[in-house]
């Protein structure tokens, strides 16, 4: 047994969605393609929070990840050194069941076998937990409502790494669409798609009830943009990001930039419709109310009217503060306001245990 699969199994990462056995002081941290966000809560208060960039595009070495995450803790100044980090990508399967009413221990079996028909990995290399939500009567039999996650086992392994070569102590680790679910204040009656659109990943959700019904990863994000401009007007890939978010989308005029990007676009809302009309042709009558943006591409400029004219649903930016104090003499207020969309995921993590 390494080194990790021990600590694996003193950790018990088996639960990656269950609550912690005792009250711990811990951060969010959420290591991203090109940036390491940090966010420490009190109850709802804003007690830390940072960003840092690191290189792209392509591979980064562990070694600069792991440099960015000690110099944000460092000038964060946080005291703990206990986190709650996330996984993500197309190889993260979310699924929403309803399953028998029965004791856990009996529960727990019966999920490992139903998810089996759903995971796309091996079995035995993923990690499969799940967490009730609630209960229902369907036609007279009580049914618990279930949302399973599997994880490879590798991708966890990877993350724990990291983090503990920064100096770190993982208490959980997160699926990336349960921190983003918490992050966001939906309403009971609405359903709501969460997108969030990374540099490598966007993730679709959606949300019924306030409950997480839906959740898809998919490798075509904001660094594709860039990478399309970079081709299309000769420039490298730092040129193309600044041309990308100086002149962000326009559904007046055909910039250059907008022309380059409009393939990846078009393929984005294909993959969002796809999603849509699946989770939609479940139950008859089902509508998606709104969506909401997050990630660091939400803030490309015109990208929410651009995604409202294509899908023909409003969509507006997260707000990840919506619900969250902070002390504008310790925190521009600002500043804060300007990253809160890329921040989303790391605010859900440091909400795990509410």
């Amino acid at each position: 047994m390494t080194g990790i699969d021990d600590f694996l199994k003193r950790l018990n990462i088996e639960k990656m969605l269950s609550r912690f056995k005792k009250k711990e002081e811990f951060f969010g941290l959420d290591i991203g393609t090109k940036s390491v966000k940090i966010v420490q809560l009190k109850a709802s208060k804003l007690l830390s929070l940072g960003l840092e960039e690191i290189p792209s595009p392509g591979p980064t070495e562990k070694a600069i990840i792991i440099k960015a995450i000690r110099k944000i803790v460092n000038e964060s100044k946080i005291k703990t050194n206990k986190v709650v980090a996330s996984v993500s990508g197309p190889s993260i399967n979310v699924r929403y069941l309803k399953m028998p009413k029965m004791p856990e221990e009996e529960l727990s079996e019966a999920i490992k076998w139903e998810a089996k028909k759903y995971i796309t990995m091996d079995p035995k290399e993923a990690i499969i937990d799940h967490l009730v939500l609630g209960e229902v009567t369907e036609e007279g039999v009580k049914k618990a409502e279930v949302v399973v996650a599997a994880a490879p086992r590798s991708l966890v392994q990877d993350k724990i790494s990291l983090i503990q070569g920064a100096g770190l102590v993982p208490l959980a680790v997160d699926v990336a669409p349960f921190a983003l679910w918490r992050s966001m204040k939906i309403k009971e009656e609405e359903t709501v798609s969460l997108i969030d659109i990374g540099a490598a990943i966007s993730d679709i959700n959606i949300v019924e009830r306030k409950i997480l019904h839906f959740s898809r990863d998919i490798s075509l994000a904001g660094n594709d943009l860039t990478s399309v401009i970079s081709k299309e007007m000769n420039l490298d890939f730092n040129q193309a990001e600044r041309m990308k978010k100086e002149e962000g989308l326009s559904l007046e005029e055909e910039t250059p930039a907008t022309k380059a990007m409009r393939g990846p676009l078009e393929r984005l809302v294909v993959e969002i419709e796809r999603s849509f009309h699946y989770f939609l042709a479940q139950v008859p009558g089902r509508k998606i109310d709104r969506v909401i943006l997050s990630g660091g591409s939400a803030r490309l400029k015109g990208i929410d009217n651009y995604l409202n004219s294509s899908l023909g649903v409003p969509v507006e930016i997260g707000n990840p503060l919506a619900e969250i104090e902070f002390d504008e003499a310790a925190f521009d207020r600002r500043h804060i306001e300007s990253i809160a969309p890329r921040m989303a995921v790391a605010f859900g993590l440091a909400r795990r245990e509410e």
